[in-house]
């Protein structure tokens, strides 16, 4: 969940970042061309460059080194530690490993490439794309980085198809979310409650449960209300039903608690009139403003302040947009509600319909609304993934727009290179073998940019790839990234066409 509020502020100093970057790119670019002898740069002296290149030799290899390294001690660590509540060091894993492979890319391109026999058209084509660092590596790292920003984004979509059975996911194993007007005074899961209701003798019910809360109105924290809320809703339930039924799953705990049995810390009391209390993830860090080990404030029945302590942090869940304390601790502080208004009701998904349909039928008295559990997940997931949708598609756009540097830059190389074509042609070679020559060269480039990115990215959104409560849209990014593929061709194919067409044989005078 993410609340977006853009500000004119946030606008001008997003459009002075952009103006600020890219006359600092100019000024740093001018002044490093400045400072080359006038003979690399009407030559492109190899020599100058190699110089640089031995120069910086160590230091790159250095930062490489640690790169790799960080990157892998975060992996190892957060694998080890706990990948649910490591998201973040994956990513930080993800990102210092695409600048040890750039690093490593540079450490390539940086080599010499005049020693060894040219066997083949590949190997030739290899040999080229050492010819020029500086485009070479800019290729790399603009493709590499918009994978892996593309991937990320979509990598983060909150979804619950296929495992909204799973006890683990959001939705606890339960099928359908039921809320009533009037309390119900009893529980439907006995004979003397279903009778009550004129339930008793329906055989549709005799294999559903129902699990009934005790529930306190408050602001909703949920992702549908944007404004910041002060005191949610609370809800009472029996922590020993969850826990039997491993329902639900957390993001983060408290480092006092039994990751193995989380929800029995909720019957725990730690002082007077201090409780723990759960609450969704996202709801601590957008709906509050909170964070693991803060307190929100009640005042009790009784008039007596209440402090609930957060101490724990669900996954995406139906729960979303309230605070979770036991029903004892419940019962304590507000006698007066008796009744329960809302219940998970736990049916085959073949006979979820036919008991909310039954429900509304029979208990219309009692003011009954039930929808099911996957279906209010997603009106709480359409929020976050409508922003991730967002993202990624302006991400890919803007990294299908950028590759049209891409094709200045191969443009800019196809000039500088005509005399070089020019021979070619006059030593023989067809202009379908000097195509291929280059094709080679640059589709080398792009398949090594691509394959960073995807790496990884692999590597940042492991927990998504694991996590229940997470699937990545294959189809979307796999097309996305095949459309960013194919652009990128596109922009190699039209260069070197366009300069094959031309008569360049005149410039081999200047030769």
């Amino acid at each position: 969940m993410m609340h977006v509020s853009i500000k004119p502020v946030t606008l001008f100093i997003g459009a002075f970042s952009g103006f600020a970057i890219s006359m600092i790119s100019i000024f740093v670019v001018t002044n490093r061309n400045l400072k080359k002898p006038s003979v690399g740069l009407m030559n492109n002296n190899i020599q100058y460059l190699r110089a640089i290149v031995f120069r910086n030799k160590r230091i790159n290899n250095l930062f490489m080194f640690i790169c790799f390294a960080v990157s892998f001690g975060l992996l190892i660590y957060s694998i080890i530690a706990s990948v649910d509540q490591n998201a973040g060091l994956f990513l930080s894993s993800g990102g210092t490993f695409i600048a040890a492979c750039i690093l490593l890319t540079n450490k390539i391109l940086s080599r010499n490439n005049n020693n060894g026999r040219i066997a083949s058209l590949t190997v030739l084509a290899f040999k080229n794309a050492l010819r020029n660092k500086s485009r070479s590596l800019t290729i790399v790292v603009l493709l590499s980085l918009g994978v892996f920003v593309v991937v990320i984004t979509g990598a983060n979509r909150n979804t619950f198809y296929g495992s909204e059975n799973e006890n683990k996911s959001g939705t606890g194993g339960y099928t359908l979310w039921a809320e009533t007007s009037v309390p119900l005074n009893f529980d439907l899961n006995t004979f003397k409650g279903k009778k009550k209701c004129g339930l008793e003798n329906d055989s549709i019910l005799s294999k559903v449960d129902f699990e009934h809360f005790l529930i306190l109105n408050g602001d909703d924290a949920s992702c549908l209300n944007l404004n910041h809320v002060t005191k949610p809703s609370i809800i009472g339930v029996d922590p020993l039903v969850f826990n039997n039924r491993n329902s639900f799953s957390f993001e983060n705990l408290a480092d006092n608690i039994n990751h193995a049995e989380p929800w029995v810390e909720l019957n725990k009391s730690y002082a007077q009139n201090v409780i723990p209390a759960f609450a969704d993830q996202t709801v601590i860090t957008w709906g509050l403003l909170k964070k693991i080990g803060d307190t929100i404030h009640y005042v009790n029945e009784a008039g007596k302040e209440l402090n609930l302590l957060i101490v724990g942090g669900l996954s995406s869940s139906v729960f979303q947009g309230n605070i979770l304390i036991s029903e004892k601790h419940f019962r304590e502080n507000f006698p007066s509600i008796s009744g329960s208004k809302l219940m998970l009701i736990d049916a085959t998904a073949d006979n979820a319909e036919k008991v909310r349909e039954h429900l509304s039928n029979n208990l219309k008295d009692y003011g009954i609304e039930s929808i099911k559990t996957t279906e209010r997940l997603s009106q709480f997931n359409s929020v976050e993934n409508a922003y991730l949708s967002v993202f990624m598609i302006l991400g890919g756009l803007g990294l299908i727009i950028g590759t049209i540097g891409i094709g200045i830059i191969l443009f800019r190389n196809m000039l500088d290179r005509k005399q070089e074509i020019a021979m070619l042609m006059a030593m023989g070679y067809t202009k379908s073998t000097i195509f291929s020559l280059i094709f080679k060269e640059n589709i080398f480039l792009i398949v090594i940019g691509m394959s960073i990115g995807t790496v990884s990215s692999v590597i940042g959104i492991l927990p998504s790839l694991i996590s229940v409560n997470y699937a990545i849209p294959g189809n979307f990014v796999f097309l996305l990234v095949l459309i960013i593929f194919v652009n990128a061709l596109f922009w190699i194919y039209f260069p070197i066409m366009k300069m094959l067409k031309k008569e360049i044989i005149s410039s081999l005078r200047n030769e």
